[in-house]
Parts: structure tokens; sequence; C-alpha cells
């Protein structure tokens, strides 16, 4: 992570771009952007510019950080809508890898729960995680394979007009359908097992049953007349 160049809040202009968003969190342009691109982030929209005024920035953060103030207590107040996100039990139970049960956790964490939607690049998964992003393309790709999420490509317009790739819209999908489809795979797999063990017994109930041939030395000849 980045340190932070900013040294108070009188020192910020009156409305702040990407960039600066970036300085005084300590992230990246990137990472800003994709910040500003959420829910609950203070942003205002001026034409195709987004900008993010002072005061409200300043009471996000403070939002954000519990006033600036210690706690008094070591164990946070499990609030579920605060303090944490819920992750179905039945995701342990789908066969899934490590990574892939990260990854998912990370984006139901990013989650609008309106919208089951989140915007989040490969690179800002890999650092949340510690994963390359070649692993959490891979990895990805496993979760859209069980039906647990959708991917959308976006774009984004720079000032001058051109056109850029944007990072992937990730739609979370009902668990359940994930659930039916891994046992239909399942039972699946059951049948395919059970068919090839009686095409196996039927062979061998059909060799068994062969005359068998008689042993070398034991071959004769027809009688000459």
């Amino acid at each position: 992570m980045k340190m932070s160049n900013c040294k108070s809040y009188d020192d910020l202009p009156l409305f702040l771009n990407a960039s600066l968003v970036a300085q005084v969190l300590g992230v990246s342009s990137s990472t800003a952007y994709e910040l500003m691109h959420e829910s609950g982030f203070p942003v205002l929209r001026v034409g195709s510019r987004m900008v993010v005024p002072k005061e409200k920035f300043t009471q996000w953060v403070d939002a954000q950080s519990g006033g600036g103030q210690m706690r008094k207590q070591y164990w946070t107040k499990r609030d579920p809508i605060k303090n944490y996100f819920p992750l179905p039990n039945e995701i342990f139970s789908l066969g899934l890898s490590s990574t892939a049960i990260a990854i998912y956790g990370y984006l139901l964490f990013r989650e609008d729960r309106k919208t089951y939607e989140c915007l989040a690049s490969y690179r800002m998964i890999g650092e949340a995680i510690g994963k390359s992003l070649t692993t959490v393309r891979k990895y990805v790709s496993e979760l859209e394979e069980r039906g647990l999420i959708t991917t959308e490509r976006t774009s984004i317009m720079t000032r001058d007009g051109r056109k850029w790739n944007g990072c992937l819209r990730y739609h979370i999908l009902p668990i359940q359908m994930s659930i039916d489809q891994f046992n239909e795979r399942q039972l699946r797999r059951l049948e395919e097992s059970a068919t090839r063990r009686k095409a196996q017994a039927k062979l061998s109930r059909l060799c068994a049953a062969q005359e068998p041939l008689p042993a070398e030395g034991q071959l004769t000849t027809p009688s000459a007349t």
C-alpha cells in the first residue's frame, strides 16, 4: 500500500478527482477510480466527470475509520450489516478450491446488496487475497462454470473521447442455482459409474460363459483314412 501524501484536510481543494483521492488514501489511481464507482461513496457527477466534494469525502473517511478515535472495546459489536457480510454455508459443500472460495467471499464483501453486483479488477482481487492476475482469472472462470457468478465487461471514456476497457462487473447469482447444478453433476456421475459397473459385470459373465480353448499340446489332428 502506498503512503498517503496528505498532511491535513485543509490542504485539499473543494473538489477531489481520482488522482487526489488516491494520494489521500495512499492507494493506486485504479483502486481510487473503482472506489468512486461504488455505491455509498460521495461522488458528484459533472457531465462525464466525477469529482468528490471535500466535505463529503472527509465525512466518509471519518465514518470508515470510526471518527479517527481508538475504540474502547477490542471486540467490535457483531452487527451483521455494518461489520460483517453473509457467506452461505453451502459454499463449502460444492467442491470448490480454496482460491475460488476466497474470490467468492471477496466479491460478496464488495457486493451491492440491492443489485447483487460489484465492480472489481483482477488486480484488486489479487491484492486482496494475495494471488496473481493469472490465478485470479483462472478461478473467476471456475466460479462462472459453477453457476455462482456471471461477468460483464465494462468500458470507460477518456476526456479526449477514447474508449478503454474497464474492469469486470460481477453479478452474484442465487447459490441455489449452483447447488442444483452440483447435485445434478453428482447424480450424473453416479449414473455413469453404475452404467460402467453393469457393463463390466456383463462382460465378465460373457467371458466366463465362453468354452475354454484347449491347452497347447492337447491339440488333435484328424486321423487319416
